[in-house]
């Protein structure tokens, strides 16, 4: 099946932000792993894995309309240097990608592309929920302190 071009270039974006946001968690779940923080690097990690079964999703969407998966466009990597310098970014991550996924809902509501429709919709919602998860800790940091906050994410 072709597709509508429109769809397919948006797919092609989207892809291309989902591969940055699984190097993203990837890269601060290790340093995360690294400075102690056992607790929040699985977290990240398991936040990599379900960028990569989004994006998994999408090359198997983009292959469906006969496309090719660019792989080698890639979202930009943020890593952050502090615990809570990864939570902003993430955030800021995840609100840019929901964003992305509901515009490219709408044009596939505008093109009749109930397919990929229904492929991007639970994205929306698992980074609705990401996003609120990173909320909570930012306000706990706040509310409790980083070091007060950390000292709880230390062993699995």
């Amino acid at each position: 099946m072709k597709g509508s071009p429109k769809v397919k270039t948006a797919l092609d974006e989207l892809l291309a932000a989902e591969m940055g946001a699984i190097n993203t968690y990837f890269v601060n779940a290790k340093l995360l792993e690294n400075w102690g923080y056992r607790k929040l690097g699985a977290k990240m990690y398991e936040e990599s894995m379900a960028e990569m079964r989004h994006a998994e999703q999408m090359v198997n969407r983009i292959i469906y309309f006969e496309g090719i998966p660019n792989l080698n466009k890639l979202g930009r990597v943020k890593t952050g240097a502090t615990v809570p310098e990864q939570f902003h970014t993430a955030h800021e991550l995840e609100t840019t990608q929901c964003a992305r996924l509901i515009e490219t809902i709408t044009l596939c509501r505008t093109e009749g592309d109930d397919g990929t429709r229904l492929v991007l919709e639970p994205m929306v919602a698992a980074g609705e929920e990401t996003i609120d998860w990173l909320e909570t800790q930012l306000s706990l940091i706040e509310s409790l302190g980083e070091t007060n906050y950390l000292a709880q994410q230390l062993g699995v």
